[in-house]
């Protein structure tokens, strides 16, 4: 044995892969491996022999379940397919009937040279201040 136990993903690997001969020589020397290697070849047996048996019949009444279920027309499928078209169409009608552009005095520049100016102005006064005029009322909080 050379120290090294493959880990059950080396083994999970092989046996998937049909590459047993990458840890057949170890599973000859290490008796831990071998017993892994063999449990896992009897689980994937039972597996494989589960899925065998399943009764044909059970098989065709649960198709003809699914196949009965896709016939039904469901409630969305009753709709004829123009109504989502109209809706989409009336929502857009409606908002090109309501929509109001912004009236012409803020679009002018002489409204937004003098708003400008008062708030150039009124960042210069904020930044002479020593102190932010949000903290005022924070103090009065805790002054007594």
């Amino acid at each position: 044995m050379n120290g090294q136990h493959k880990t059950e993903q080396e083994l999970l690997e092989a046996l998937y892969c049909n590459d047993s001969a990458t840890v057949d020589s170890h599973l000859g020397e290490c008796e831990e491996c071998g017993q892994n290697w063999r449990t896992l070849q009897e689980r994937r047996t039972e597996l494989l022999r589960v899925e065998e048996d399943i009764p044909a019949d059970f098989l065709a009444a649960q198709r003809r379940a699914i196949y009965q279920r896709l016939d039904k027309r469901s409630y969305a499928s009753s709709w004829p397919k123009w109504v989502p078209a109209l809706a989409i169409a009336l929502m857009l009608i409606l908002g090109v009937f309501y929509f109001q552009p912004a009236s012409s005095q803020f679009a002018s520049n002489k409204w937004k040279s003098e708003s400008d100016a008062q708030f150039f102005s009124e960042v210069t006064i904020a930044e002479q201040q020593a102190e932010p005029a949000a903290v005022a009322p924070l103090r009065g909080l805790f002054e007594e």
